[in-house]
């Protein structure tokens, strides 16, 4: 009875001063050492009776969330009043609400809830928020339930914890159902004797960054749509040098395939006459970031070869500094075929001028002579 009434008497040493988490810690650990007693469970029910809800410090520095939680009438919950709660949902409360990282917790088997200020923004307005606090989770989530049940389920009965990276997750807020992307983890939340209690909900949202990169790519295939219908090949290349995309008329037109040429694929197709030249001006481009331009032979349908003109641009960024390369191929071949053509026949020509006999010249309309043979 001595031991009775020097546990009685705590309370006179400040025992309002403890936090919270250590003073149901405290009274835990007793009540372990007076175990299977009628005194230990007459302790338990005298002190936390006499503990003031209000004075509690796991609400402490809560914002919002704490202040709700404090009003909420928890009796009428199935986790019923906050002096019966566990040392590990107020520990966890304590630390949801301190943090400025997006935060949840369903707590216990009906999945009762909790948030902090951080979550409480992406339920945006004339939504969720308030009733979402204290609400069990298959109420509160109809309309995505078939969706995060099953995960939050295997929490509870396994206690392993799962992870999601930008997941559509729709959820009803602003007035009305919108789509919403999360990157989230489900973790476990035990007991003394390694029983799940609750799952705690770390999350970020991100659509916009979702919707950023939807756009980027929606971009990149109507710039690559574009590509592919102009008559030239059109290229991309990283500031290394390697090729990252080709269109389409590479295959189309030269029967050189797309994925064979990238990064530095590209010279296996190339006339071997030419590719060293070809090598050395691109690589002189890279390092000095002036525009490329040279013109070389590359492989054909019938493998037979074909000249090109081939020009590039360097891409900067804000800052000034090369991000990419943009590259086109034109065929020029018909006109190198012609230019060799007309140069074969004026060689003629002039062989055949030079072996006259007789001086021949010509002169322009005005009259002015610009060439004589060799007479």
């Amino acid at each position: 009875m001595a031991r009775v009434e020097l546990c009685l008497n705590i309370k006179d040493f400040g025992l309002q001063s403890f936090k919270a988490f250590f003073t149901i810690l405290a009274i835990d650990l007793l009540c372990l050492s007076l175990s299977n007693s009628q005194t230990c469970r007459h302790l338990y029910h005298y002190m936390k009776k006499n503990l003031n809800f209000t004075e509690l410090n796991f609400l402490k520095n809560g914002g919002e969330m704490g202040q709700l939680i404090q009003n909420t009438d928890w009796s009428k919950t199935p986790i019923g009043s906050p002096d019966a709660w566990p040392q590990n949902l107020l520990i966890t409360l304590s630390m949801i609400l301190s943090s400025k990282f997006p935060m949840f917790l369903w707590w216990g088997e009906d999945l009762i809830q909790f948030y902090n200020d951080a979550y409480r923004k992406s339920l945006g307005n004339n939504g969720k928020h308030p009733s979402a606090l204290s609400q069990m989770a298959k109420d509160c989530w109809p309309e995505i339930w078939d969706v995060i049940f099953p995960s939050i389920n295997k929490v509870m009965t396994t206690g392993e914890a799962t992870w999601f990276e930008d997941q559509l997750i729709p959820i009803y807020r602003n007035g009305k159902i919108e789509n919403v992307y999360w990157t989230y983890s489900y973790s476990p939340i035990f007991d003394n004797f390694g029983n799940v209690d609750g799952v705690l909900v770390v999350c970020n949202e991100t659509t916009d960054k979702v919707t950023a990169v939807k756009s980027i790519k929606e971009s990149e295939r109507r710039f690559r749509e574009i590509f592919n219908q102009l008559p030239l090949v059109v290229w991309t290349a990283s500031t290394d040098g390697k090729l990252t995309h080709i269109s389409n008329q590479w295959e189309e037109q030269y029967g050189n395939s797309i994925a064979e040429s990238l990064g530095t694929g590209w010279v296996n197709f190339v006339h071997p006459e030419d590719v060293r030249e070809a090598e050395r001006l691109w690589n002189n481009s890279l390092e000095t970031g002036s525009n490329y331009e040279t013109e070389f032979r590359v492989l054909d349908k019938k493998r037979a070869y074909r000249w090109i003109l081939v020009r590039a641009n360097p891409i900067y960024n804000e800052q000034g500094i090369i991000v990419s390369w943009t590259g086109s191929n034109t065929d020029i071949h018909d006109k190198k075929v012609a230019e060799k053509a007309l140069e074969e026949s004026e060689s003629r020509f002039r062989t055949m001028a030079d072996n006259i006999p007789n001086l021949t010249w010509m002169a322009n309309a005005d009259g002015y002579i610009f060439w004589y043979n060799k007479q």
